[in-house]
């Protein structure tokens, strides 16, 4: 009798294990369904001079090899919009979906990505400088070395479909005076700081309700330089897709909270694609 007893003890013991796993195992299975990896990468300058690559800086053709391994390897990019739509009303990404940005408004973007994206049908977002879009149509320096995008080009891009406009400050990507982008200076006060910020970000999101028609939900940090006195700022000015330069793969669950610090790997000349978007995988910055 106590041996039965024993043996069913046993059993019902090992059936509630089973169970136990089974029922842990369907939890792990449905949070890794119910995330989805991320991976933006950063791009600044292209250019067809291989004297003029570096670090921000890669060739016409490493981009478009960039997008044949995009392409070859089952990924789908994806727009701001998209992702403001998952985070809201839940709709559904791409099984792999991968996001390219641009930083700066270097007109090199027109002359060589564009046409590109629109080859490879894959959509693109460009965060431009207003000063220097305000600048270059002005006053037309069409010099691909160093030549920003005109408000004409934006505007031709932005009606396309495929790419999306980005607010990247109007006039603080700069590096000086005690300010490194649009960080708070040593000593300043927190008031005017934020004034400041403000002011600067609104006068670019008026531009681009003048000159395409809408103001954007996108920023990009100019050189990924956040503070805590900006984020508050970020937010009033209602962006919902906020990009740094942190180095990392993003896993959004979903939440819209997640959309306002995306991690991005910088393309920099010199790897091959798929020795980049390998490392990229792994998740390993440079």
């Amino acid at each position: 009798m106590i041996i039965y007893i024993k043996k069913r003890f046993f059993t019902l013991a090992a059936a509630v294990l089973l169970l136990t796993a089974v029922f842990m195992y369907r939890i792990e299975m449905t949070e890794a369904e119910s995330t989805v990896e991320l991976p933006v990468i950063m791009y600044h300058n292209i250019t067809e001079k291989y004297n003029m690559t570096g670090k921000y800086a890669i060739l016409k053709t490493q981009f478009e090899n960039d997008l044949k391994y995009i392409k070859e390897n089952g990924y789908t990019t994806v727009s701001a919009k998209e992702l403001i739509d998952h985070a809201q009303n839940g709709t559904s990404l791409p099984e792999k979906p991968i996001m390219i940005t641009f930083d700066d408004g270097y007109e090199s973007f027109y002359a060589y990505a564009y046409p590109l994206l629109r080859e490879y049908d894959m959509k693109a977002i460009m965060s431009v400088i207003g000063a220097y879009a305000d600048l270059h149509t002005q006053k037309e320096d069409h010099n691909l070395d160093y030549s920003h995008l005109t408000w004409y080009e934006i505007d031709e891009m932005a009606e396309s479909g495929y790419v999306e406009i980005g607010n990247h400050t109007y006039d603080m990507h700069k590096n000086k005076g005690g300010r490194k982008g649009c960080n708070i200076k040593y000593g300043e006060s927190e008031t005017s700081y934020r004034k400041a910020l403000f002011d600067d970000l609104l006068h670019l999101q008026n531009d681009l309700k003048t000159h395409i028609g809408k103001e954007t939900e996108i920023f990009a940090y100019p050189y990924g330089a956040i503070c805590k006195e900006s984020v508050p700022v970020i937010n009033d000015l209602g962006f919902k897709v906020v990009f740094t330069c942190t180095e990392k793969k993003n896993v959004l669950s979903g939440s819209s909270e997640e959309l306002l610090h995306l991690g991005r790997f910088n393309r920099a000349n010199g790897e091959s694609s798929k020795a980049f978007f390998s490392r990229v995988e792994r998740n390993e910055g440079q």
